[in-house]
């Protein structure tokens, strides 16, 4: 586990599960190293969602995943002396941006560094050629300018279908979810899953909710290229924990209500105040967002009005308006965003690593030394001018 996450255990700790059943029939041990999936707690360090998850169903599914999880042979523990320290079977610590020296005294992006990006390469054949180019045996070019790599990976066809085609896979769940999937089943399992969020009744349990939820998101990414399944998994988990659960909750309880309420302040001497009104379940902005479009336009115009307005329009709703507003431009609408913000992230991955290869090989080293000796010789030249002599 990692280190600093039990009290009083500064130290990554261990959790061994023993099991006799079939003690005898094994021929090696499970071992998991899950001490780099981790946040920061202040002082401490905790486990996410998605670091939980993970150990959970790589150790109940025996997966071996490289730098995380392998079944050791008897035969191998032995010749350590029978010595459990992970560190010697599973090496988790992320390999070193090795310098190669050729490429900086000839300069060069070496081409192991080109094809350590094969995941990009893989879905987007391609693209390797458009921002690379050959220079000499081993070693690679740009094949554009530095201030061109962004719109040379953004704009190209493959990467472009790539990120459409995703963003499509995020669609196909999200219209599982508001019950306007044009197919009775989507990924996952589709049971409850999705399981039409609309149809959530008084009475339903939230925290089936949200299991059923989470686990067909988590199905719906299972193998999809440059997206890790438990990120997408942990956006679920924190817009659960920061708004979806209270809302599920509210529903739990009232059902499919959104009543507004004054927010009262008062004084230290007692005087109340109207400071206006809210809904917890449907939020004011949702509401103008989709009823009053135009007027918010014109906002700075017509604030006050608009917002007597949207007031007004609270008890007009009827149930199914309210299951839209929350399920489709509430709860699917902020997931939507985190999901294409993990697209950005892809994106802007391959950007900065192409463009620090390009700059890291930029100028051999004998231009440097080159550069060094002109601007040491202009020093000494401004030094004589000034009356000092370095002989």
């Amino acid at each position: 586990m990692p280190a600093n996450l039990f009290y009083g255990a500064g130290i990554p700790a261990c959790i061994i599960v023993i099991d006799k059943q079939d003690a005898q029939a094994r021929k090696g041990i499970f071992m998991v190293d899950a001490s780099t999936g981790y946040m920061k707690d202040g002082p401490k360090n905790r486990l996410r969602a998605q670091d939980i998850h993970k150990i959970v169903d790589t150790f109940t599914r025996r997966m071996e995943i490289p730098k995380y999880s392998r079944m050791v042979g008897l035969e191998e523990i032995e010749k350590n002396e029978f010595n459990l320290n992970l560190p010697r079977y599973i090496d988790s610590q992320e390999p070193e941006d090795i310098q190669d020296i050729e490429g900086h005294l000839q300069g060069g992006i070496p081409q192991a560094d080109v094809d350590a990006l094969h995941g990009y390469w893989a879905i987007c054949p391609t693209l390797r050629q458009t921002l690379f180019k050959e220079h000499r045996p081993g070693y690679l070019a740009l094949a554009v300018e530095k201030s061109a790599i962004k719109p040379a990976i953004y704009e190209h066809r493959e990467f472009a279908a790539f990120i459409t085609g995703m963003n499509t896979h995020f669609d196909q769940w999200r219209q599982n979810c508001s019950g306007n999937a044009k197919h009775p089943h989507g990924s996952g399992n589709a049971k409850h899953q999705l399981g039409n969020l609309k149809s959530l009744r008084p009475g339903c349990h939230p925290k089936e909710v949200i299991a059923d939820l989470s686990e067909g998101l988590l199905a719906h990414y299972l193998g999809k290229p440059l997206i890790d399944q438990y990120d997408v998994y942990q956006h679920m988990m924190d817009y659960w924990a920061e708004t979806m659960q209270d809302d599920c909750y509210l529903i739990a309880a009232d059902g499919w209500k959104a009543e507004t309420y004054r927010i009262i302040e008062t004084d230290k001497k007692g005087k109340q105040k109207d400071k206006g009104w809210t809904c917890d379940l449907i939020p004011k902005a949702i509401i103008v967002a989709r009823y009053f479009a135009k007027e918010q336009e014109t906002i700075d115009q017509i604030t006050a009005e608009l917002d007597k307005r949207a007031y007004a329009q609270y008890p007009k709703l009827t149930e199914d308006e309210i299951k839209t507003l929350v399920v489709d431009d509430k709860w699917l609408a902020a997931l939507d965003a985190m999901i294409h913000g993990e697209m950005d992230r892809i994106s802007q991955t391959l950007t900065q690593r192409v463009k620090e290869l390009a700059e890291l090989y930029e100028t051999p080293m004998p231009q440097l030394s080159s550069r060094a000796a002109d601007r040491e010789a202009k020093v000494y030249r401004h030094l004589e001018k000034m009356g000092f002599s370095l002989s």
